[in-house]
């Protein structure tokens, strides 16, 4: 008895998923930051980026297996863009703290804010877009289109990320 082969690839079925690849690292444009309890706004957020054709990474797709420290730093050093959402959480948040000074000090951060807050110390002389209004009611975009045009700007300007 023949013992049986894999078909080749070009005669397998497809493999279906439920959501689309995250990005690699080489062609990341946007990496969103926020607090956990901001989680439905920075979702509303990926989304409508991506629907613009922006590749965005965001930690709750972290591949199974992967130290999610290590996917963090990989994915901050090569966006083109670090996009951080300030809200009353965010504020508090030790992690959103780290990855928005990498934003800073790669000269790529677009700051926002979700509610009434004021940045921590080290972010205050960035202008941030007001996107409380979005927040209020995502599904009126006309609010956001300035932000994105700043995330635009802001991935069009990128320099290329260090090796």
């Amino acid at each position: 008895m023949v013992p049986s082969r894999a078909p080749p690839p070009s005669e397998r079925a497809p493999t279906l998923s439920r959501e689309a690849p995250q990005p690699t690292e080489r062609d990341l444009d946007v990496f969103l930051s926020y607090a956990r309890e901001d989680a439905e706004h920075a979702r509303a957020l990926a989304t409508l980026l991506t629907s613009r054709g922006l590749k965005v990474f965001w930690d709750r797709e972290i591949p199974a297996g992967r130290q999610f420290r290590q996917v963090i730093e990989d994915a901050l050093k090569s966006a083109k863009c670090v996009v951080v959402l300030w809200s009353k959480a965010s504020v508090k948040s030790h992690w959103v703290h780290e990855e928005a000074t990498v934003g800073v000090e790669r000269e790529v951060l677009v700051p926002a804010i979700l509610e009434e807050v004021t940045p921590p110390l080290g972010f205050r002389s960035l202008q941030c877009a007001d996107l409380r209004p979005w927040a209020d009611a995502p599904e009126r975009n006309s609010d956001i289109e300035s932000f994105v045009g700043a995330v635009d700007s802001t991935i069009n300007a990128a320099k290329p990320p260090e090796a």
